[in-house]
């Protein structure tokens, strides 16, 4: 059943799509439309919600932060000259405040059997970040 007719037929019949078929096609395309409207709605939706969860998830985390090991502290923002650093300075920072640089005994102790963990300068306490900026 065709919903409208062709041009040839239109000039040929003269006359316009029957009442019904109009409206059948326009219940159709009411329908499609207001499905995407929908669909565009969810996602939407969907996004708001995913952030609003992911923000309040992070500001939970920002409260439970235990202060920084050195400063004993919560530790300042970062700087923006930092990114002045070369590479090689910012990756050894970040290791250190994170307690995993090679630089540290305590780390090669963790990942190396047989390495003492003892300050190199001091020979007394255990070589960690907090220790190296106290000896």
């Amino acid at each position: 059943m065709e919903i409208f007719n062709t041009s040839a037929n239109f000039r040929k019949e003269n006359k316009f799509p029957e009442v019904s078929q109009l409206t059948t096609l326009s219940v159709c395309l009411c329908i499609y439309f207001s499905l995407c409207l929908s669909v565009c709605l969810c996602l939407y939706l969907s996004v708001y919600v995913c952030k609003y969860v992911y923000t309040q998830a992070v500001v939970a985390a920002e409260m439970n932060f235990v202060p920084n090991r050195v400063l004993v502290a919560s530790p300042p923002d970062v700087s923006p000259l930092e990114s002045l650093l070369p590479r090689s300075i910012r990756t050894t920072l970040s290791q250190l405040c994170f307690g995993h640089c090679q630089l540290l005994n305590t780390y090669k102790a963790r990942i190396t059997s047989g390495i003492s963990d003892v300050c190199p300068q001091c020979g007394v306490a255990p070589h960690s970040v907090e220790h190296l900026f106290n000896c």
